[in-house]
């Protein structure tokens, strides 16, 4: 895939590379004591003390899933889950068969089911239970609700507190409520996501990106450099297909990281006699490259921002297809604001 292809190779330039960006989040936690969490289906920034950790977090566009767990304190007890489906068809005959099934997976034993908050159209029920946890008794509750067209979409939170700290409950109790407050419209109520939330971890600015696209993995590596990698996708299970690919690319200028090292190879891996390769200076001073061959176009665009240099790579791998201008992209011209 032109430029895409050799991204692997570029990180050689980097050092060792990590999975995760939580430096940053672990200097805010310890000079001020909090951190922020992205709620990524409102676009909302959820302000946490030290004492929260985020357990697991992901987001499956093509399955239709989003999950985030929280765990307040030491051990499992005081934990806050949130669960979001947008494809699966609604529970079969009541709503709170999940929320029991839940409860019961996790060791609970069920004590009220059916607490509907509409009594008609059952849409919406709470179930709670109690359990033993490291020799704690723990009580938990899962609030769940269908909403979207034809009840599209299975919006659940689960909260449980050992209830030994009136601190911890009210903690937890709280952060339920809030995930449940932020349940707007994210989907077309045909199992189609319209729109989800992405946060530049360089620049902390959030953009909201289309849901047809997807961030496939994000590379923190030595010498303050950010890379991310989207695909554009379509259908699901065998039918899925992979149509675009766009990347991502943030140097911090002091870094000792080069950022014509960094260019110079990408263009080294592709430019063969096989590719064409052009440069123009853009009149806002950005650099555009652009390599075509092998009945493919690829283009890269690098920027040069206040504080960080930005690499911006597009292709189409469709056969034939034109990938555009930057500021047709339908990715990347909503990451644009966010680029200091």
């Amino acid at each position: 895939m032109l430029l895409l292809a050799s991204m692997g190779p570029l990180l050689m330039l980097t050092g060792t590379a990590s999975t995760s960006a939580t430096l940053s989040q672990d200097l805010r936690r310890s000079i001020s004591g909090q951190w922020l969490w992205m709620n990524q289906l409102s676009g909302s920034l959820v302000t946490l003390d030290s004492r929260w950790r985020l357990v697991h977090e992901s987001i499956n566009l093509p399955r239709g899933h989003c999950e985030a767990k929280f765990a307040f304190g030491e051990g499992d007890a005081n934990v806050v889950k949130l669960s979001v489906a947008w494809k699966r068809p609604p529970p079969p005959l009541s709503l709170c068969i999940p929320g029991e099934l839940d409860l019961q997976e996790m060791g609970f034993v069920v004590i009220q089911t059916g607490d509907f908050h509409d009594e008609r159209t059952q849409t919406r029920c709470e179930v709670h239970g109690g359990g033993v946890i490291a020799d704690t008794v723990v009580f938990g509750k899962v609030d769940t609700f269908l909403k979207g067209k034809a009840g599209s979409v299975v919006y659940k939170v689960f909260s449980s507190s050992a209830q030994t700290s009136g601190y911890a409950t009210e903690a937890v109790e709280g952060l339920a409520a809030r995930l449940l407050d932020e349940a707007g419209p994210f989907e077309d109520g045909n199992g189609n996501l319209d729109r989800y939330s992405w946060r530049n971890g360089l620049t902390g600015e959030v953009a909201q990106l289309p849901g047809d696209w997807m961030l496939n993995d994000m590379i923190v590596a030595e010498g303050d450099y950010v890379t991310y990698t989207f695909y554009r996708w379509s259908g699901a299970g065998k039918d899925f297909q992979t149509k675009d690919v766009a990347f991502l690319g943030g140097l911090e200028k002091n870094s000792p990281v080069k950022l014509e090292d960094v260019i110079q190879q990408l263009l080294d891996k592709r430019s063969t006699g096989k590719q064409q390769l052009s440069k123009e200076l853009l009149p806002g001073g950005d650099i555009h490259y652009k390599l075509q061959g092998d009945g493919q176009e690829a283009n890269m665009i690098v920027r040069d921002g206040k504080r960080y240099s930005w690499i911006l790579v597009w292709t189409s791998i469709e056969a034939g297809a034109a990938p555009g201008s930057l500021e047709q992209h339908a990715l990347l011209s909503r990451i644009l604001p966010t680029l200091r």
